[in-house]
């Protein structure tokens, strides 16, 4: 017979969801501090979200072990993936010259923070 996973999460795994959420909201107050002109290319700021979205996912997934698994939600994988696609084609069509899409990629991830947040909050995964 299976076993049935409960939805209640490791002491463990709440903390390391919670310091993602603090990284993907500190990538935002260090861009409102520190570069409050907006210098730093667009791409740059989906790659970061991305990166840490796609690390933190990665670590939860390899923190599993027989008795129990660190659940990674798919809408992780699917915004990471997504904002790294995008930032990927940004950085080319930058330095390439192709036609660039009229996205505001900083709006675009900072929409991608609230999702991964607010996600996790409402079905206690991330």
């Amino acid at each position: 017979m299976a076993r049935r996973r409960r939805n209640v999460k490791s002491r463990e795994e709440a903390k390391v969801e919670r310091r993602t959420w603090l990284a993907l909201a500190g990538v935002f107050i260090l861009l409102s501090l520190f570069d409050p002109e907006n210098t730093l290319p667009d791409y740059a700021v989906a790659f970061t979200i991305s990166g840490i979205l796609m690390a933190s996912g990665i670590y939860q997934f390899m923190q599993s072990d027989d008795n129990e698994s660190w659940r990674v939600s798919p809408v992780t994988w699917i915004v990471a993936a997504i904002l790294g696609l995008f930032a990927t084609f940004y950085a080319f069509s930058e330095f390439r010259g192709w036609i660039r899409l009229p996205l505001d990629l900083r709006l675009i991830s900072l929409g991608a923070t609230y999702v991964i947040i607010v996600m996790g909050i409402l079905t206690n995964e991330s």
